[in-house]
């Protein structure tokens, strides 16, 4: 996504690890949650991070997902992961998924989002109805 980024005075809050370079790259106001690294999820954990949220008022909110399912929304492996994506999608106007078609179908452990609460960005036709879930397909 954020090679696609071309607006400016715009700032980006973000615990992802491997995002935090490339957007200082691109000359874009950073605001990086603390917490720990975590290497192997490339990945800030901190224990304040989804009270920080809270206080925070995003216009737009970009997320990825571990998977998408009809039963279980939006879905993660990690409790910390969906708290603070749950976190981000009650303060943001508006939220998007980013997910290539390999999460569709997908459940995993943690649901974080209904398909009410955000508009799915993925990169080819996908073989899923729901009717509550908006795909936008990227080409």
């Amino acid at each position: 996504m954020i090679d696609y980024i071309s607006a400016k005075n715009i700032t980006v809050v973000t615990n992802g690890i491997l995002h935090i370079q490339r957007l200082m790259e691109k000359g874009i106001n950073t605001y990086i949650l603390g917490g720990y690294a975590k290497p192997e999820l490339n990945l800030i954990e901190g224990e304040d991070i989804v009270k920080k949220i809270n206080d925070m008022n995003f216009d737009i909110a970009f997320l990825g997902t571990m998977g998408i399912d009809t039963k279980g929304g939006f879905t993660t492996d990690m409790l910390s992961d969906g708290q603070v994506k749950k976190a981000v999608i009650a303060s943001s106007d508006k939220c998007y998924v980013l997910a290539d078609t390999s999460k569709f179908n997908i459940k995993r452990f943690y649901t974080y989002g209904e398909f009410s609460q955000a508009i799915v960005i993925t990169e080819a036709k996908i073989d899923f109805e729901d009717k509550n879930l908006n795909i936008i397909y990227a080409t």
